[in-house]
């Protein structure tokens, strides 16, 4: 017989003590009802490793109580039903240990009901889409009703936008939204529209969907760990939130790939993917010193660690600069295809509605100069200074000099017109390797 763990035997009792005293329960909506929101259990079902985290909403902030990591090396949400109990029991894993150490914090075991699950970026689609109204009278002040008005226009055109899908095979479900609306009037970002004046109101909102099996999958997880599902959010979406900087790059270097996020005026509106990441660097270590995966991974980690001796760093390094050039390339793909997209966007126009305009992208062809890197990759030594030779590529351009920086150094800073956003964060390294779960709790209202 197998031994039911920790967490499943404290579900199960309290679910024991609500179906002998459900009167007692039921008379103490407001205790209910603090036990849902005051915390949430955070899970980020990336490629090599599952991080889990509690969360605790503290005067406006988030304080991280605990957190756990397990591997779940070889197994994926797309995966068959062994990869995806491997999953579950990953989770289980890293979710339990997160809870076992909020008793050094709060002084009792904290097992909240709730969980939000990130998803990494290659099982998501995203899309931006803008629409711009041309006002009637332009010396009339905006109303909430039209902001009203055009906000229902411009979600239900995102919601269409994500579930058509050329692929009959496959149905796609959109996910909890963290981008608030964004507003312009005629061509300026404003907070808020309302009671000002001008000629063309425009509004923008970014939104993720992902294939109805993998949401399927993150369900079937949740029900293993007898959870509820508050919310399932995308990687770039729970990142985004984490970034200090109005405008930035947001590189997320992952076990499989690497995901380009470019955010403009405080909000993510566009995001790419691309399969080169930290298997990348350890498959061309593999090759070069004619080793198994397993051991070129220790090496790469050695590497990272500065445990190396000064001529096996030397033997790493030189081994590195074929395959940190093939990831910089695509880096610069990447950036050069975004800025073409949301060039060529300016000029697009429905047939049916003049007074509207559609685009699906960002207008702006100038790049922000502030990049941020995330990610387990992006602790590799070299993979830092490859990104800042960005500023060299010819046709690319930056409002600022390029600055390449770790977004786990600057978690706990606090943001613009906050304060103490995040309370409790783990320092770097393990606040990149936690940065998107750490982000799911600002990705949602709770």
């Amino acid at each position: 017989m197998n031994e039911c763990p920790p967490r499943f035997v404290m579900r199960n009792l309290f679910d024991s003590i609500r179906t002998y005293y459900p009167a007692t329960l039921r008379s103490s909506p407001k205790k209910a009802n603090y036990r849902r929101f005051k915390h949430l259990s955070l899970l980020d079902l990336g490629a090599d490793s599952l991080k889990a985290i509690v969360a605790q909403r503290e005067n406006g902030a988030v304080r991280i109580l605990g957190y756990g990591i397990a591997s779940v090396h070889a197994c994926a949400l797309d995966g068959d039903r062994t990869s995806i109990l491997t999953l579950a029991v990953a989770a289980d894993e890293a979710l339990t240990t997160a809870e076992d150490r909020t008793a050094s914090d709060v002084a009792h075991k904290v097992v909240p009901d709730d969980a939000v699950f990130c998803l990494p970026a290659r099982f998501i689609r995203s899309r931006l889409v803008t629409l711009h109204q041309r006002r009637l009278d332009p010396a009339a002040p905006v109303s909430a009703r039209e902001v009203a008005r055009l906000r229902e226009r411009v979600e239900k055109l995102l919601h269409e936008q994500l579930i058509d899908h050329h692929n009959q095979n496959e149905t796609w479900k959109p996910l909890a939204s963290a981008t608030s609306l964004m507003l312009a009037i005629d061509g300026h970002p404003v907070s808020d529209a309302i009671g000002l004046k001008g000629k063309m109101l425009s509004a923008s909102i970014f939104g993720f969907a992902a294939p109805s099996r993998i949401v399927d999958v993150v369900a079937t997880i949740a029900k293993r760990l007898e959870v509820s599902v508050y919310a399932v959010v995308a990687g770039p979406q729970s990142l985004a939130t984490l970034v200090p900087q109005r405008d930035a790059i947001l590189l997320d270097v992952g076990g499989q790939g690497t995901n380009l996020n470019l955010i403009r005026h405080n909000a993510l509106v566009a995001t790419v993917w691309w399969p080169q990441g930290g298997e990348l660097f350890t498959s061309s270590l593999a090759q070069k010193f004619r080793c198994i995966p397993e051991r070129a991974e220790a090496l790469k980690r050695a590497y990272v660690d500065n445990t190396l001796s000064r001529e096996d760093v030397f033997l790493v390094k030189r081994a590195l600069e074929k395959p940190l050039s093939s990831w910089f390339e695509s880096f610069v793909s990447a950036l050069r295809n975004l800025t073409a997209e949301h060039h060529n966007s300016r000029s697009a126009r429905p047939e049916s509605d003049a007074s509207l305009a559609y685009t699906t992208g960002n207008d702006e062809g100038i790049l922000p100069g502030r990049v941020f890197v995330t990610g387990g990759g992006s602790l590799l030594p070299d993979l830092m200074s490859t990104a800042s030779s960005v500023a060299t590529v010819p046709g690319l351009h930056f409002d600022r000099a390029v600055e390449v920086q770790s977004l786990g150094s600057c978690l706990s800073s606090c943001r613009s017109g906050q304060s103490s956003f995040l309370l409790n964060v783990p320092p770097r390294p393990m606040g990149d390797l936690l940065a998107s779960a750490i982000g799911s709790a600002a990705s949602v209202v709770w």
